[in-house]
């Protein structure tokens, strides 16, 4: 069962994101081609954050067969699993919350609502890069708007003021 509100939690932090850059950078600050590049960039970026959270979420980490045995070699290896009763690989853990043995199992992930396992490691993983390039790409745009505004070369309005405090606060935690 899915826990939407930490779904929605999450692409509610993406959007603040991709918002203060767009609005209250892009938009305002950059123009012609200039402002393009930065948000086909950051859109390409967001849309591959986006991507990798949803492949990471909707797919199966994996399982281990129930009738898996270990080969003859490899039987001091195995070990069997005291949930399901079924004979396990090495590096292979029974997940609570799938209530099933997962190969190459990592954790289970409440922001991803999925278990990390054999099969979607890779896009766990290309997730927390997209998520620090995306956000480490935000923080640098907007505090070279925050540094033309103090050397007098830009202006905000308070809307933008508020705007880029607000949602900055919120993706700190994210970019760290």
């Amino acid at each position: 069962m899915v826990e939407w509100c930490i779904v929605v939690t999450v692409l509610f932090i993406i959007f603040a994101g991709y918002l203060n850059f767009v609005l209250n950078v892009v938009l305002p600050w950059m123009v012609g081609s200039q402002a393009l590049l930065h948000f086909v960039v950051f859109s390409g970026v967001i849309a591959m954050i986006l991507t990798n959270y949803f492949m990471c979420m909707f797919s199966d980490p994996g399982r281990v067969p129930p009738q898996w045995l270990p080969a003859e070699e490899d039987a001091h290896l195995a070990k069997l699993c005291a949930k399901c009763h079924n004979y396990k690989p090495p590096r292979a853990h029974h997940c609570r919350e799938s209530k099933r043995c997962v190969p190459r199992m990592d954790h289970y992930c409440v922001w991803v609502q999925n278990t990390v396992g054999f099969r979607n490691y890779k896009f766990f993983y290309l997730f927390l890069f997209y998520i620090a390039i995306g956000f480490t790409y935000m923080w640098t745009g907007v505090i070279a708007r925050l540094v033309a505004v103090f050397n007098d070369q830009s202006v905000l309005s308070p809307l933008q003021t508020i705007g880029i405090l607000l949602s900055s606060f919120i993706c700190l935690p994210v970019s760290l």
